[in-house]
């Protein structure tokens, strides 16, 4: 059986939505939900949605300090009562028979597991974001061998092993307990923490599966804009950069002599700094523009609204007979 943990923080919101796809999934038989000194209605709203689940055990954990995602999942795991472990974000859905898909591929020999991640737009459902991105998006590989990263959105067909992919996995606990997430991340927005604990498995001969079979759904950015570990744009990017030197500098030669090639990590920082700040500060900068020099052109007092033509009396036609006829 499986125990599937949850760090979170203040996301309440998030999950009253997703957290009926935790206790729905065959083969978990325990949810570990580690709350980051968090101050919202969490443990409340969780334990109602669990009294309706009750071949489901919850054990709830809170840190008196915050921590950080990477300190939740080490304590989650040492908490389990089960040798495998899934662990999920607290805005991402699970999709149906997600836990025993990964199950059954990790006792066909991998030794970590996962599903494909789709990213909701809009108001779509789970279902509707899981049909939209199909085997994926885009034609890249899943992972970027120039900046060590995973393609969520990449085309694959069944499954694939890769060295870094979607933060959900399922392993056994004694391999996290060896390789406890590093919580040097956790002070700076968390990024790469997963990625980190993954790197760390491939540079010491595992094998990580991505499939095709299983999901998780992640919420919309409107549905996810406060709690967790946001921060202001510019900050973000400092610790995305920062992080990631540091992620390079500790896999380096671990990564090099795993794959034999010619990796370097200052070329790869550099390419992977260009396109976060592209990402988080130039893209954006330039849709806001965009958006404020329309509005601004708009409002010039030579920019009139087209008048429309009453067609029903150029045409000879009465307007019974112009609707009618669109």
């Amino acid at each position: 059986m499986i125990t599937l943990v949850i760090p979170t923080r203040n996301r309440a919101f998030t999950l009253e939505k997703v957290a009926p796809s935790f206790f729905s999934q065959p083969l978990v038989s325990e949810i570990i939900l580690v709350i980051d000194a968090g101050t919202d209605r969490t443990e409340e709203l969780v334990r109602s949605i669990a009294s309706g689940y009750p071949s489901v055990a919850l054990k709830i954990v809170r840190n008196p300090s915050r921590s950080g995602a990477a300190h939740c999942r080490n304590v989650g795991a040492q908490a389990a009562s089960n040798e495998f472990v899934l662990y999920c974000d607290d805005d991402q859905y699970l999709s149906p028979g997600y836990a025993a898909t990964c199950y059954s591929k990790l006792n066909a020999g991998a030794d970590i597991v996962c599903g494909r991640m789709v990213n909701l737009l809009g108001n779509e459902t789970m279902e509707e974001g899981i049909a939209r991105f199909g085997e994926g998006i885009t034609d890249s590989p899943p992972f970027d061998p120039r900046t060590l990263d995973a393609v969520m959105g990449a085309r694959v067909t069944g499954d694939v092993v890769v060295p870094v992919a979607n933060n959900a996995i399922l392993t056994r606990k004694s391999l996290i307990l060896r390789m406890p997430f590093d919580s040097y991340y956790s002070a700076r927005t968390g990024w790469r923490e997963e990625s980190d604990c993954q790197m760390n498995a491939f540079v010491h001969g595992y094998k990580l599966l991505m499939t095709n079979d299983a999901h998780t759904v992640h919420l919309s950015f409107a549905d996810t804009a406060t709690g967790g570990a946001r921060t202001n744009a510019v900050y973000a990017l400092y610790c995305v950069i920062r992080n990631t030197r540091y992620f390079y500098r500790k896999y380096h030669r671990g990564y090099v002599a795993a794959t034999g090639s010619d990796w370097s990590p200052r070329r790869a920082l550099v390419i992977f700094a260009a396109r976060q700040t592209h990402a988080r500060l130039v893209r954006p900068l330039v849709v806001r523009l965009r958006s404020r020099a329309i509005r601004q052109f708009r409002r010039l007092p030579f920019v009139r609204p087209r008048p429309l033509l009453n067609r029903s009396h150029s045409m000879g036609n009465s307007p019974e007979q112009h609707e009618g006829a669109r």
